[in-house]
């Protein structure tokens, strides 16, 4: 089974086909497909990876969001003895959730073939 580390939203992450991951949110709709741009490493068991200094150009991976929703909420406390100050706050992170569709290498781009000319 590939797996591959990709960076997105500053964050690097491991990841296999099929995997679902959470990230900080994403501006894109639940379904919508996105192609994953920073591959930094892709391997497969029993087989040498291959790493990019710092990013692979020639691998793709393939992402699909499944969902946006609220993370669990974070409490923090503050506070001050003998100064009778006392403050509690809370904070929930918006995140989406990605489902892994393919790790590969994209296919080599060839300029489309002009058709001959007609002789008349």
């Amino acid at each position: 089974m590939k797996y591959a580390v990709i960076e997105i939203g500053g964050r690097q992450q491991l990841i296999r086909i099929g995997q679902i991951f959470e990230v900080d949110q994403l501006k894109l709709k639940p379904g919508e497909k996105f192609e994953a741009e920073k591959v930094l490493m892709v391997g497969e068991p029993g087989q040498k990876a291959k790493f990019g200094s710092p990013y692979l150009k020639d691998e793709k991976v393939l992402l699909k969001v499944v969902d946006h929703f609220r993370g669990k909420k974070v409490r923090v406390a503050t506070f001050k003895a003998k100064a009778r100050t006392r403050r509690v706050l809370g904070f929930r992170s918006a995140l989406t959730s990605v489902e892994v569709i393919s790790i590969g290498e994209t296919p080599k781009k060839t300029a489309p073939k002009k058709p001959a000319p007609k002789k008349k």
